[in-house]
């Protein structure tokens, strides 16, 4: 037997990994020598998996729900599921107020604009002003949050009238000077 040189155990250096899940299934992502076709291959499913990942996150909506004198300001990803959640334990009826679109950045700043009426964790009590921007929340398409001017914003987009809409008051309208 002869012996045979030993070599020296390489080391491998790696620039940059990543690992994530998604679906059950792990991913691995390394850079760490030259791209073979099948390494490009993986990197491909990768970055497609987790572009897909992203996609599928749901959007978030702070809800304000009225129990009694008291209104809770919270965020859900379902906020009639999670109505139905509160409801189970509380011998009180629950009635969803307003549901806008917003993450945890406008529901802080909105439990910091109410900290006055603040009583216990998302817990409110129902003062005008409250009560107030409830009502414009309702109606309006999106609120915004701007963290570099501590304000909250409430957008409301101009809504035209469909065109069946205007012909039947244009009819109205010649109807009623007829008459004259």
């Amino acid at each position: 037997m002869e012996n045979s040189p030993v070599r020296p155990k390489r080391l491998r250096v790696r620039t940059h990994r990543t690992d994530f899940s998604f679906r059950g299934r792990r991913y691995r992502v390394s850079l760490d020598g030259p791209p073979t076709p099948k390494h490009a291959e993986r990197v491909a499913a990768a970055v497609s998996a987790f572009a897909q990942k992203q996609a599928e996150k749901k959007q978030q909506f702070v809800y304000f729900l009225r129990c009694g004198e008291r209104i809770k300001i919270g965020i859900a990803r379902e906020p009639i599921r999670r109505l139905r959640v509160l409801q189970t334990g509380n011998s009180t009826e629950l009635k969803l107020l307003a549901v806008v679109a917003g993450d945890e950045s406008l529901e802080r700043a909105i439990h910091a604009k109410f900290e006055s009426a603040h009583v216990i964790g998302e817990w409110f009590t129902g003062c005008p002003d409250l009560e107030q921007f409830i009502e414009r929340a309702k109606r309006c398409d999106s609120i915004n949050f701007n963290p570099c001017e501590n304000e909250i914003q409430m957008l409301i987009r101009v809504r035209r009238p469909s065109c069946s809409a205007i012909a039947s008051t244009a009819e109205q309208n010649s109807e009623c000077g007829s008459k004259d």
